[in-house]
């Protein structure tokens, strides 16, 4: 099995490079024609980043148990 660090990196560094290569498309041949290679990127951004949330989630859940509010002191109005 594939390990989940490594996906991450990949997933990571592919939309870093795709990011590069799109501005030095937009250099060489103009922003429509490189707007493809910005969607790349920025969907295997959103990939990494969903993957992420989803691990910190499932995480809290698992370790942590349920969450409770700390209590705080009730407010007291003040006397005139």
């Amino acid at each position: 099995m594939i390990d989940a660090k490594l996906t991450d990196i990949v997933l990571f560094s592919i939309a870093v490079a795709f990011t590069v290569i799109g501005f030095h498309q937009v250099f060489v041949n103009g922003l429509m024609e490189s707007y493809w290679i910005f969607m790349i990127s920025f969907t295997c951004l959103i990939i990494y980043n969903l993957r992420k949330t989803y691990k910190r989630n499932n995480a809290s859940e698992v370790n942590d148990g349920p969450q409770f509010k700390q209590a705080t002191k009730p407010k007291t109005k003040k006397k005139k």
